[in-house]
């Protein structure tokens, strides 16, 4: 049985942006967990990963300028 990260809606900010973001970075993370034999499947791991990094880059932006935006 493979660990599975699973979105509960107790994890929600309240800020729409800032949860479908963070519902995406789950479903990324599980789609690569969901790989038994990565080392099979080396070109979807990557892409996957590269997509996590991309979607984890933006959602980091996107919090830091909300920090700015209500001097938090």
């Amino acid at each position: 049985m493979r660990n599975k990260l699973k979105w509960s809606s107790l994890y929600n900010v309240g800020i729409n942006q800032i949860d479908s973001q963070h519902r995406m970075l789950f479903s990324l993370g599980d789609k690569i967990l969901a790989i038994r034999k990565p080392d099979e499947h080396t070109e979807e791991v990557i892409s996957l990963v590269k997509n996590l990094l991309t979607n984890m880059t933006v959602h980091f932006r996107t919090e830091e300028a909300l920090f700015v935006k209500f001097k938090f």
